[in-house]
């Protein structure tokens, strides 16, 4: 396990630096300089969908390595500005799942944390008043889905996915029902490009 966290950090942290440093030193190269992005940071990755979720699951491991040098002053505060660094990357990534996997990675983060430190306290009531909070929190999330998903500029339909996948599958099921057309093979043509736009 040490020898497991101890390569993501480093991956993280050459990740991290590097596509920090790529956008500092070559903007038209780390960043999305066109449309639909504009200006959306993707760093040493090919497009900022890739960069956000990546950063999204080393934010964590700076986490958890925060926690493990509390006692350490130096460590500290570089795991802190790792962290912070992530954090940076992915929010100026403008990938909205990058932000919600975050969320949630370092929500279940600290709740894994807490449950460690005091699970010796808790009691059958204490794990079945958690589950009926968390069923009413997942409730009031999906009756408010807009609302949530607009924290991160987007909405029910996954601005705009939705429609396109039903057309897509569609498309699909009525041309090419059991051996598809191939992988990407469908946008290849200009005509289906045009036609599902």
């Amino acid at each position: 396990n040490k020898t497991l966290f101890r390569g993501f950090f480093w991956f993280f942290v050459f990740v991290a630096i590097a596509s920090f440093a790529l956008v500092l030193l070559f903007p038209a190269v780390g960043t999305h300089i066109g449309p639909p992005y504009y200006g959306a940071w993707r760093g040493i990755f090919w497009s900022k969908n890739y960069m956000g979720p990546v950063m999204a699951f080393g934010n964590p491991v700076f986490l958890f390595y925060i926690v493990k040098s509390l006692k350490q002053m130096l460590a500290l505060l570089g795991n802190i500005l790792l962290y912070l660094l992530t954090v940076l990357l992915v929010i100026l990534s403008k990938c909205a799942s990058a932000m919600i996997l975050m969320f949630i990675l370092n929500l279940g983060f600290l709740l894994v944390l807490a449950w460690v430190k005091w699970k010796k306290l808790l009691k059958k009531p204490h794990y079945i008043i958690g589950a009926i909070v968390f069923a009413l929190l997942l409730i009031v999330i999906f009756l408010n889905l807009n609302f949530f998903l607009g924290l991160v500029g987007r909405d029910s339909s996954l601005t705009g996915r939705y429609p396109l996948w039903s057309y897509l599958i569609h498309y699909g099921w009525t041309n090419h029902p059991i051996l598809g057309s191939g992988f990407g093979a469908t946008w290849e043509t200009n005509n289906f490009r045009y036609t599902t736009a």
